[in-house]
């Protein structure tokens, strides 16, 4: 009876631990009720769900694989909040979309270092561009293989201007590298680290939900 007792323990503990698991969310908006005790993470796509939608594929690089991202995501206990944007979409228009869904939770009590907002390709771009519009130095933001020649010198004339906890992660094989000379100064609060990964597949890094990035991301996020 003992034996049976403790097997049925362990069962509910794995079954409550799947739940709650699947508890987490993923919508396009902000939840109409936010939990001020949980984790949200915006996740914006690269520019090739843009371009050709949720079943997008590269010839170099193979198919993106948009919805295993968000569950992989959701798996690390966010509420994952992200939408295929329209192939019209502007960088400007968006990142004052994310900038006002992020003033929607912080609005509803949840704290900043709660939210995480995440950049994957062309939705990195937006992503700091966001980060300009918040200006709080306690909201996390993600960029994933970012930081080519164009984006540093884009972003140059606002280093030591960006508020927030940042993190770039790389891809060595790839074009995009390193994000430190855009975060060489930076305000009072404010951090920025980066990582390096050695995978050899290039911008395709990025494409799929790999446990490389996935993993540093959720950790740094729920620090």
């Amino acid at each position: 009876m003992k034996l049976l007792n403790n097997i049925l323990l362990l069962s509910i503990v794995i079954s409550a631990s799947n739940l709650s698991c699947l508890a987490q969310s993923i919508t396009k908006n902000v939840p109409v009720n936010a939990n001020a005790n949980e984790r949200y993470a915006f996740y914006l796509h690269g520019a090739i769900i843009q371009e050709k939608g949720i079943n997008a594929v590269s010839e170099q690089y193979g198919k993106y694989e948009y919805t295993n991202i968000l569950f992989a995501l959701q798996k690390q206990g966010f509420n994952v909040i992200s939408e295929a944007r329209r192939k019209d979409t502007e960088v400007a228009d968006y990142a004052a979309k994310i900038a006002r869904q992020v003033g929607q939770l912080l609005e509803a009590g949840v704290p900043a270092k709660r939210i995480t907002v995440i950049g994957a390709s062309l939705g990195a771009y937006m992503t700091l561009e966001a980060a300009k519009l918040i200006e709080n130095p306690e909201i996390k933001y993600v960029l994933l293989g970012l930081c080519g020649d164009y984006a540093v010198n884009l972003f140059m004339p606002s280093a030591g201007s960006f508020q927030g906890n940042f993190f770039s992660i790389f891809e060595r094989s790839d074009s995009k590298g390193s994000c430190a000379p855009i975060f060489t100064k930076l305000p009072k609060g404010s951090a920025f680290t980066e990582l390096e990964l050695n995978m050899g597949n290039e911008h395709g890094f990025l494409y799929k939900p790999y446990d490389d990035w996935v993993k540093p991301l959720a950790e740094f996020a729920k620090k």
